[in-house]
């Protein structure tokens, strides 16, 4: 019978969260194997998923944990542990409730909560456990376990449920409602801390948030000076303009006399793209020039003020006011929302209304790409005037949104795709291919700067039409997740040639900007097809090629962005291109068999009404030589077809039900 061992717990920072790392021996005593719960006794009782020691670990006698499972059990790196023999058999969870820190976490945490199970998958969760989430920035998502069902211990599984506690947290309630702005807030906090505590030597005095109109940024300055307790003082660039006009001075110097004596202060700058306006009046241009003038001089001589934080804002973040900007010590690009972000905005806006069953706000923050905060509000609200009923219903929020204008509407579209990755039936050995040299590329490079080689940077796809190429894609950068950007070649070159530059050095940036990112080029060959008609030209004489070319090249001293290319004709593209060093991995995705144009059936005729009689099997066998793609527009067509026999059975028509004779109809006719 094994019996337990008692082993030194050392922390690890690269070690996953709820794992501990054992060496072969220790696991023999216990009776355990990799992939087991096992309990580990501390400070407090907990269970962990077994992993192999270290290859420098075997034979030392130790217990690798990440900080936040020792935190978990209570103890400190370099003190013993008792682990208890055998496997822990743990019930699956049905449902998980996470308690946030604050609004800003419970917000986030809340447009995520459909995915936070596949970031604990088969780990082992009890209540008042500590939960760590990663995030597309660089502040890591922090939750408490507050009740796990059905028991105090759990693993958790597929069907595992998440909810993240909706009441309102202590010392929020005066506090502004402020969602997709968690990056920015947080790098704001950090940066206002340093300046405000004692013995910090160099900190940053004034702040310049960029960006569309209507994101959100004065008031994230607003929640951040109630947060601090400090007090706040706004200005508005129209208003001070008005006021020279009136009386041929602005009085800056009289209104800015009291802010920091009576303690820590913020000072809002508001909307200083009134400064850069091209009036033909002379005395506008004396105004905003003087106005100019005077405040570089005011965040000049900030560092006689210790207590005063300056916050600029700006809209469009464009270089209209490159005499001022460069007075600002830090400045901050502040984007329109992602679609988690999206989802935090429509809950805040939403909170107030009476919403019908069929509204969901998942779907809505999806479809919604290029709304900033103001825009949802506004819609949220539209949606609200057009209720007939007491209930906001699903049809409402349509109405609103397909009057609404984004305000942030962009060529370049960066945002987190709704594919789900279960959508995308089989490719499984490329699935696990892409996952780990996307993983490793974005999030381990530690382990690359310690073999001494450089991460996979680049990918090719290829692939007949219609094989899931950009599906794959958008799910695997949902999966992740990852900021992503998707780039059609062929509608590229409708651009004329220097936009398509500009178009190019933009995206990259972006994407730098929005590290981690996939930058997705779909149908790559395009631009290698011959200039002109001329088929003895070559595609790199095209100069956005040569850009793209000088791109890649740059990868790997980046960090954080990894480019796919896919293409349906892998000839076109030029040695140039092809060489080593351009695209580190090469993968060719397979028409489907017959278990994965099965699976594809029952994925896309799920919600179709289906009679008992249709058979799968024979389905498959039917649809040999078709691409998922084109299995997708069969169903599509069977249940087109079914509505229209059911509507021409009887007069006002009857439930449509898709019977096999329809699958076989719609192939007939493809074969025909």
């Amino acid at each position: 019978m094994s019996s337990d061992v008692s082993l030194t717990l050392y922390e690890m920072p690269e070690t996953q969260d709820g794992v501990v790392h054992l060496d072969p021996s220790d696991m023999r005593a216990l009776g355990v194997a990799i992939g087991d719960i096992i309990g580990v006794e501390g400070g407090r009782l907990g269970h962990l998923l077994v992993q192999s020691a270290f290859l420098g670990d075997h034979n030392q006698r130790l217990a690798r944990v990440s900080p936040l499972t020792a935190r978990n059990l209570g103890v400190l790196s370099g003190q013993k542990v008792r682990l208890l023999p055998d496997r822990v058999k743990l019930p699956v969870a049905e449902l998980v409730t996470l308690q946030a820190n604050d609004s800003i976490d419970q917000l986030h945490l809340m447009a995520r909560e459909k995915q936070l199970a596949t970031h604990c998958m088969k780990r082992a969760v009890a209540a008042n456990d500590e939960l760590l989430f990663p995030t597309l920035d660089r502040f890591p998502l922090r939750a408490k376990v507050t009740g796990v069902v059905p028991a105090d211990a759990a693993q958790i599984g597929s069907s595992t449920v998440f909810v993240v506690a909706h009441e309102t947290l202590s010392g929020d309630q005066t506090l502004p409602s402020l969602g997709g702005l968690r990056e920015v807030y947080r790098t704001c906090q950090k940066l206002t801390q340093a300046r405000l505590s004692q013995g910090v030597a160099q900190t940053a005095r004034s702040i310049l948030l960029t960006g569309p109109e209507g994101c959100g940024k004065a008031k994230l300055v607003e929640r951040l000076a109630k947060e601090s307790k400090v007090a706040f003082y706004g200005l508005d660039a129209y208003h001070l303009i008005n006021q020279w006009l009136e009386r041929g001075t602005a009085g800056l110097e009289d209104k800015l006399a009291d802010v920091g004596r009576s303690g820590p202060a913020f000072l809002l700058l508001d909307h200083l793209e009134a400064l850069a306006q091209q009036g033909e009046e002379p005395a506008l241009a004396r105004a905003t020039h003087a106005l100019i003038e005077q405040i570089g001089c005011l965040l000049d001589e900030l560092p006689m003020n210790p207590n005063v934080v300056v916050f600029g804002v700006l809209a469009e973040g464009d270089a209209k006011l490159s005499r001022l900007a460069p007075h600002f010590d830090f400045r901050l690009q502040v984007d329109a929302p992602n679609r988690w972000g999206r989802r935090e905005i429509l809950h805040c806006a939403t909170k107030s209304f009476a919403l019908a069953e069929d509204v969901d706000l998942d779907s809505l923050a999806a479809v919604s790409s290029g709304m900033t905060a103001r825009d949802l509000c506004s819609l949220a609200r539209s949606a609200s005037y057009l209720a007939a009923a007491f209930k906001v219903a699903e049809q409402d929020f349509m109405t609103a949104y397909y009057a609404a204008r984004p305000s942030a509407s962009s060529a370049i579209i960066c945002d987190i795709p709704s594919v789900l990755w279960n959508d995308v039936a089989g490719l499984d050995d490329i699935k696990q291919l892409l996952s780990e040299a996307l993983t490793w590329s974005l999030h381990g490079q530690d382990i690359f700067m310690a073999a001494g080689v450089h991460p996979p940077r680049s990918i090719l796809l290829s692939g007949g039409q219609g094989t899931g190429k950009t599906s794959l894609m958008r799910a695997l950068a949902a999966q992740m997740p990852i900021h992503y950007i998707e780039i059609s070649c062929p509608s590229m070159l409708a651009r004329d040639q220097k936009n398509n530059i500009n178009f190019l050095i933009e995206s990259f940036s972006l994407a730098r900007r929005k590290a981690p990112c996939l930058v997705f080029f779909d149908n790559i060959d395009a631009l290698f097809e011959p200039v002109g008609g001329d088929t003895d030209a070559t595609a790199y004489q095209h100069p956005f090629v040569a850009q793209l070319m000088a791109e890649m090249d740059a990868l790997p001293l980046l960090s954080g962005v990894v480019v796919v290319a896919a293409t349906n004709r892998p000839d076109r593209l030029t040695s140039e291109m092809l060489r080593p060093g351009r695209f580190d991995f090469a993968m060719t995705l397979p028409m489907p068999d017959g278990a994965v144009r099965k699976k594809i059936l029952q994925i896309h005729a799920r919600k179709l009404p289906l009679s008992a009689d249709v058979d799968f099997d024979q389905l498959a066998d039917n649809t040999q030589g078709m691409s998922p793609a084109e299995i997708v527009s069969l169903c599509n067509r069977v249940g087109l077809l079914a509505i229209r026999k059911s509507l021409n059975a009887a007069e006002g028509g009857l439930p449509p039900v898709v019977q096999p004779s329809h699958f076989e109809q719609v192939l007939r006719s493809r074969k025909g």
